[in-house]
């Protein structure tokens, strides 16, 4: 319970009034002092009443990406023993509050809401707890109860769109050269050639041999999906001070495009607590909730890089995602195969091989120009 500001000036009234009554003698002065503390009295005594609301249905996204509303659909009802006066329900997302009027409720009545809020920061955040807020019809006092416990929302980074002509026209690029020839018979058929020294005996196709008289071999193509290793650093003195979620953002977005257009995709990230997994991604909502959870670290928290690279993450292409501090090892296995993305600034980085941009729009424009 509290005053408001009205309750507080006629309270403040009131003790001011009533003392200068009785310095004076001055009984209407004394009587309009009584007045204004019964009618505060009064709003204390109606407001304090319980409220029998009760949240039977509370419906909002499990997870948002970051800098979106979130729709939030809420359903009331009245479970007390009398009528529910209007009320304003109060609901918070990141020390924002969505305020909504809801008038009257008869007993056993219900009643429907919608608001949104805003998730401007990613991470896990509670929503709520729900307050149902009553004022006297003076204004005098306020009174809040709560009327529903908090709920997780998930606040996963943006997804920028990298496709387009240009970023298709890469990836197909990327595929056709994954395709490529292999020694190994337990990849693809693709053909029968004439044998070449150095080929795999275990290749030659003897009823082709007998029949053209000179050795025939099989032809073998690694028709394996390629894969992309994406690594987000997360060391605090590698990023500005608002470029980590730039960061968190464009390695969403490679992932995304990554696994829509049928790449397999290793993301790892040297925060200890949410490192990933070596294995590829299953699906993009696993890639979104591992990146809403991350976060900027140093000291023992922070891993260093190579442990995070496995070998068979090695057979294609790497991506370190970092800013303009960072630092990536250089990795001899890693060679031509490793684009560094640098957000958060652009001088001194053009060079092969890196992508530097101030944001992660900037980075979707020159992702489009570089593909």
């Amino acid at each position: 319970m509290k005053l408001t500001r009205t309750g507080l000036g006629v309270l403040a009234a009131a003790i001011v009034l009533g003392a200068l009554g009785v310095r004076w003698r001055y009984v209407e002065l004394v009587v309009l002092s009584g007045v204004a503390i019964v009618a505060v009295a009064t709003a204390w005594l109606a407001v304090h009443r319980p409220v029998g609301l009760v949240v039977v249905g509370r419906v909002l996204p499990r997870r948002v990406e970051r800098g979106s509303t979130v729709p939030v659909r809420l359903r009331l009802e009245n479970h007390g023993r009398r009528s529910v006066p209007p009320v304003v329900v109060i609901d918070t997302l990141l020390g924002a509050t969505a305020e909504t009027f809801l008038a009257s409720v008869p007993i056993g009545g219900e009643r429907i809401l919608d608001y949104e809020l805003r998730a401007h920061r990613r991470g896990v955040h509670p929503v709520g707890p729900l307050f149902a807020r009553r004022q006297d019809l003076l204004g005098l006092v306020a009174f809040e109860r709560v009327i529903g416990e908090p709920d997780d929302l998930i606040v996963h980074p943006r997804v920028l769109d990298l496709s387009g002509s240009s970023g298709a026209d890469h990836v197909t690029d990327l595929e056709t050269q994954l395709r490529r020839a292999s020694h190994d018979p337990m990849a693809g058929f693709q053909s029968l050639r004439e044998y070449v020294r150095g080929d795999d005996t275990r290749t030659i196709h003897w009823p082709s041999t007998a029949r053209a008289g000179h050795l025939i071999v099989r032809e073998f193509v690694d028709a394996r999906r390629p894969r992309l290793t994406i690594v987000l650093d997360t060391a605090v003195a590698s990023h500005t001070e608002d470029g980590f979620e730039e960061a968190v953002d464009v390695a969403a977005s490679l992932s995304a495009h990554a696994l829509r257009v049928g790449l397999e995709i290793v993301l790892r990230t040297n925060d200890r607590q949410q490192r990933g997994d070596p294995r590829p991604l299953r699906n993009e909502a696993d890639m979104l909730e591992l990146l809403a959870r991350v976060s900027a670290t140093s000291g023992p928290e922070l891993l260093p890089f190579a442990p995070l690279l496995t070998l068979d993450a090695l057979a294609d292409s790497v991506v370190v995602v970092t800013g303009p501090h960072g630092s990536f090892p250089r990795l001899p296995q890693l060679a031509d195969r490793l684009t560094s993305v640098r957000i958060g600034g652009t001088d001194g980085f053009r060079r092969p091989g890196t992508i530097a941009a101030p944001d992660a729009v900037a980075f979707q424009r020159a992702w489009a120009v570089r593909s």
